[in-house]
């Protein structure tokens, strides 16, 4: 999946005439057919099963996907590369302190 999600400057900055609005929607069919296999796979060919299991959570994070993905899309059009690879790169740390302060998680030491 890592492999993908950095390939997306690339081929969002190769497009030359459309905007992101236009990109988008193909990036994210291709997104939902891939993640739709990786589940039919893992779920012993019982998708909806799977989906259903999920609950309020996997809605959630389905949001939250939606959300990552427009969200980076829309910052390689509009800022360099290596800035917005660069915030990505950042996002286990705001989880992990997010995670401690509000969840009150511990943070280990390798971490």
């Amino acid at each position: 999946m890592v492999s993908f999600w950095s390939t997306m400057g690339l081929c969002i900055r190769s497009i030359e005439t459309a905007n992101v609005w236009q990109i988008l929607p193909y990036g994210s069919c291709s997104l939902t057919i891939f993640l739709f296999i990786l589940i039919l796979l893992r779920s012993a060919f019982k998708p909806i099963k799977a989906i259903k299991k999920a609950g309020v959570a996997g809605i959630i994070g389905g949001w939250g996907m939606v959300v990552a993905f427009s969200g980076g899309g829309y910052s390689i059009q509009t800022t360099t590369g290596a800035n917005a690879r660069f915030l990505f790169a950042l996002a286990p740390f705001f989880a992990a302190i997010s995670g401690w302060s509000i969840l009150r998680e511990s943070v280990r030491k390798s971490t």
